[in-house]
């Protein structure tokens, strides 16, 4: 039997955990209590940017490591246990890996 500490929830927010109209998960909040108390960690993807991301994670009280822009980046909390962090660069309290282009280089294109 599986423990529950082995699960890892993966979840897009656009158009699916988010309201449209308000983009808050209310519905999912008492899910979320209880993933949280059960210790299983929720990442959040996303096609928002850094700061949406911010805010939308800190009214759900999610710390976990999430993703922005549709995969173009992944930030991990500073103080998060997760391995394979080496060399990622610190981006405000967060490990950042770019794995898109800039917008500068696109333009410079």
């Amino acid at each position: 039997m599986r423990c529950m500490k082995d699960l890892i929830i993966f979840t897009d927010l656009d158009g699916s955990l988010l309201d449209d109209e308000t983009y808050r998960a209310s519905p999912a909040d008492s899910l979320f209590e209880t993933l949280n108390t059960q210790g299983i960690p929720v990442v959040f993807n996303s096609s928002k940017t850094f700061p949406e991301m911010l805010k939308i994670r800190r009214s759900m009280g999610n710390h976990q490591p999430f993703v922005v822009e549709n995969g173009s980046a992944v930030y991990v909390p500073l103080d998060h246990e997760i391995a394979g962090t080496k060399g990622l660069e610190p981006a405000h309290s967060y490990l950042r890996c770019v794995l898109g282009v800039s917008h500068q280089r696109i333009k410079d294109f």
